[in-house]
C-alpha cells in the first residue's frame, strides 16, 4: 500500500503502536522512509541502528516539505502533531479510544490549501469464532476494529469496509 500510494503521488503516514512494526515493514518499502519514535530503552533492539536515533519534528517537517515520501510514527506523532501533507494515511494501531483515534487519523483530515482528499486505511481484523450454544463471539482484537469502524462513521457517515 505504502508504494503504491507513494508511486501515485500521495506522501504517506504510517502510525503504528510498537517499534516493532517499522522493522517488518521496513524491508517491504521501496521508497525513503523516516520513522518519529520517543526515546528507545529495551526496544533499540527491534530497531534497526539507522534509525535509532529520532526527532520528529524534524521528520514531519521534512515530510510537509515534501522530501520524505513515508514517514512512520509512534504515538509521539499520532497527537498534536502539525502533519500536513498526508495524502493516505495507514492506521496500523489498534485500540478503541475515540479520542486517540479521532486525533491519529486528523492528522490526515487535516485541510491545507491544494489538498481535496486523504485516503485512510484501517485494518479490520475477523478474529470471532463460534460458542459452543451456536452464538458468534469476536475477541478483543476484532471488538476494537468494530469500535473503530463505528468513530469513524460517527465522523465521516458511511465507511467502505471490505
Amino acid at each position: 500500500l505504502c508504494n503504491s500510494a507513494v508511486q501515485a503521488g500521495m506522501p504517506v503516514l504510517v502510525l503504528v503502536d510498537e517499534v516493532e512494526q517499522f522493522s517488518k515493514m521496513l524491508p517491504h518499502l521501496q521508497h525513503r522512509v523516516g520513522f518519529a519514535h520517543g526515546p528507545l530503552s529495551e526496544n533499540r533492539s527491534k530497531v534497526p541502528k539507522d534509525f535509532w536515533e529520532s526527532d520528529p519534528n524534524a521528520l514531519v517537517q521534512e515530510f510537509n516539505d515534501g522530501k520524505l515520501p513515508i514517514l512512520v510514527g509512534t504515538s509521539c506523532i499520532s497527537t498534536g502533531t502539525d502533519v500536513r501533507a498526508v495524502k493516505f494515511l495507514i492506521y496500523w494501531a489498534g485500540g478503541k479510544s475515540e479520542v486517540q483515534v479521532t486525533q491519529a487519523i486528523g492528522r490526515g483530515t487535516r485541510k491545507v490549501p491544494d489538498k481535496t482528499f486523504c485516503h485512510v486505511v484501517d485494518f479490520r481484523v475477523d478474529d470471532r469464532r463460534d460458542t459452543s450454544d451456536g452464538r458468534v463471539q469476536y475477541g478483543p482484537v476484532g471488538r476494537h476494529a468494530k469500535m473503530r469502524l463505528g468513530i469513524y462513521e460517527g465522523i465521516y457517515g458511511p465507511v467502505r469496509s471490505e
